[in-house]
């Protein structure tokens, strides 16, 4: 026995109600009903309706009652794995995008390249969001057509199926096109790099991704022409008419999507066998070192500080950038294994040269240039280079390059080493050449580029350079404001 004014004593009495008013509601629903035909019924009365056009509207009445109640088709969409799947998927994409954004604004100097990443991965999500919801409308609007007695009710229905999936189905090829080809140009560059290596398996893995990208990029263009065309024509109808063209449009599209699916599902498994070659046949920097490490299959019998340097090169590469800011141009050299404040305890090198043309001799006119030569000029270059880094940060330098130096026949190569540790002679050293300053001309004027430029590190600096000591520099020398 529950004790008097307990919770459960009013839940009984509120069922006991519920159930109690279940009867009446019934007998007032048939009560109130359209084309009433007997007494104790309240209605329009139409004298020589058939039956067959009463009962349809006794069925649109009833469709009409349930217009909301989506409770089946809720459930259906919950159990559809698919629809499972394109969930999972945006949510996936979503955090993707939400740490390219969270990554970008934690940086001070934004370049393009964080801006593609950016574009790429809200792409991805977006056409992984539309996606998700062209699925789940076709399942839980196909689940209520079927819960639908009155053609007035399927009617009214296909009507909203065919606005969702012109909605949803347009912003997803879009969207995907897009995101496909931005990973058709993320591989198109791997696909360069594989033949420039001569790597075959590679090569034959990122073809294999430009295939599944450029299928998913034609695929996503025909899906979107189509549907941007039905959609067209049918907000060409009066607007009286567009419910009933939406309703006859909704197989239509329908039909598209399914196409594109099935085509777009070959694309995607091409993307991912690729991908899965591409990453069992291409090694980055380290799995290359461990392989050909003392512990590795190819073995190559290098001594400890050898694989010490080598190792270096992988986890500790300095980097180099060409840098315009308005009318600033400068390189700037960042040095990941020096801290700032360790720089004079580990024996900054450096090592310059300088490409310009050699000065004509006088004599008789000649139309040809003088040749360019490469000369020596550490001491100048470690002169001007400017300590721009906090203590605890890693060393960076800029060098200035004036404007009086930027011409075509400029060129710089630099070779600039650092002791791994201040305890053991070993020093690790890095090259970059700088051919290109970025610089156009346009019916005689000039147009230098502006933002940021890298510099792939190179194996050794060009032949024929004579040989010259290294430079030492110490903080002392060099300035530490970028002035």
């Amino acid at each position: 026995m529950a004790p008097s004014g307990s919770e459960q004593v009013h839940n009984q009495r509120i069922n006991q109600l519920r159930a109690a008013l279940v009867p009446l509601e019934d007998n007032l629903s048939r009560a109130l009903t359209v084309g009433s035909s007997g007494p104790g019924q309240i209605g329009t009365v139409i004298d020589g309706m058939a039956p067959a056009l009463r009962e349809e509207m006794h069925r649109t009445v009833r469709d009409f009652r349930a217009t909301g109640t989506f409770g089946k088709p809720i459930v259906t969409a919950l159990k559809s794995k698919g629809d499972g799947i394109a969930l999972l998927l945006f949510v996936y994409q979503g955090q993707k995008f939400l740490e390219a954004l969270s990554s970008i604004l934690k940086k001070d100097d934004r370049s393009l390249v964080d801006a593609v990443g950016l574009a790429e991965s809200f792409f991805g999500m977006s056409a992984a969001g539309f996606a998700a919801v062209q699925g789940l409308s076709v399942t839980i609007l196909q689940a209520h057509i079927e819960q639908m007695e009155s053609a007035a009710g399927k009617l009214n229905t296909m009507s909203r199926l065919g606005r969702w999936m012109g909605i949803a189905g347009s912003g997803a090829f879009v969207a995907g096109a897009l995101a496909a080809a931005f990973d058709l140009g993320k591989h198109s560059q791997q696909w360069s790099k594989a033949l420039a290596e001569g790597n075959h398996q590679a090569l034959a893995a990122t073809t294999m991704q430009i295939a599944g990208d450029a299928s998913l990029v034609g695929t996503n263009i025909w899906g979107a022409k189509h549907t941007t065309s039905i959609i067209n024509q049918v907000l060409k109808k009066p607007a009286e008419l567009r419910a009933i063209a939406w309703a006859e449009a909704s197989p239509r599209l329908l039909g598209i999507a399914a196409q594109a699916n099935l085509i777009g599902l070959i694309g995607t498994a091409l993307q991912l066998l690729g991908e899965g070659f591409y990453n069992y046949f291409n090694l980055d920097a380290l799995q290359k070192w461990l392989q050909a490490s003392a512990w590795g299959t190819a073995n190559q019998q290098r001594s400890l500080s050898e694989d010490w340097s080598a190792l270096a090169t992988v986890v500790q590469q300095p980097t180099c950038e060409l840098i315009r800011e308005s009318k600033r141009t400068y390189l700037q050299l960042r040095l990941p294994g020096v801290r700032t404040r360790e720089m004079d305890s580990r024996r900054l090198q450096l090592l310059a040269y300088q490409q310009t043309r050699a000065v004509p001799f006088p004599g008789p006119y000649n139309s040809q240039l003088p040749p360019r030569r490469w000369q020596e000029c550490s001491a100048a270059w470690a002169a001007v280079a400017v300590v721009v880094s906090q203590e605890d940060e890693a060393l960076t330098l800029h060098l200035p390059i004036p404007d009086v130096l930027q011409t075509s026949d400029f060129a710089l190569a630099l070779n600039i080493g650092y002791q791994l540790e201040a305890e053991r002679d070993l020093i690790h050293r890095t090259c970059f050449v700088l051919r290109d300053l970025r610089i156009s001309t346009e019916r005689g004027v000039r147009l230098p580029a502006q933002g940021r430029f890298t510099l792939d590190p190179v194996e050794a600096l060009p032949t024929g350079l004579s040989k010259a000591p290294y430079w030492l520099f110490t903080r002392d020398e060099m300035a530490t404001v970028d002035v």
